[in-house]
């Protein structure tokens, strides 16, 4: 945005946001009790504390997948013959 824009913006917005008050304006409750916000307060750290988890913890190295039975008889039948 042009600097000359981004002034007018201010400029005309300003006075809008600082007009309203808040005072007169009745309460918002939030959480019921205390027990609610607590155990908002729980759930929240344990999903931080897994997604934490999985970007810290190394990944584990892929394992070598295993032969094939079919594989293993057959080299089995050669090593016999």
């Amino acid at each position: 945005m042009p600097s000359a824009e981004a002034d007018a913006y201010v400029r005309l917005t300003d006075p809008l946001l600082e007009g309203p008050s808040f005072a007169n304006e009745p309460a918002v409750l939030l959480a019921r009790t205390s027990d609610d916000s607590d155990r908002a307060v729980q759930l929240y750290t344990q999903v931080r504390g897994r997604r934490r988890k999985l970007l810290t913890e190394p990944k584990a190295t892929p394992r070598r997948p295993e032969r094939a039975p079919l594989v293993q008889a057959s080299r089995a039948r050669r090593r016999s013959a």
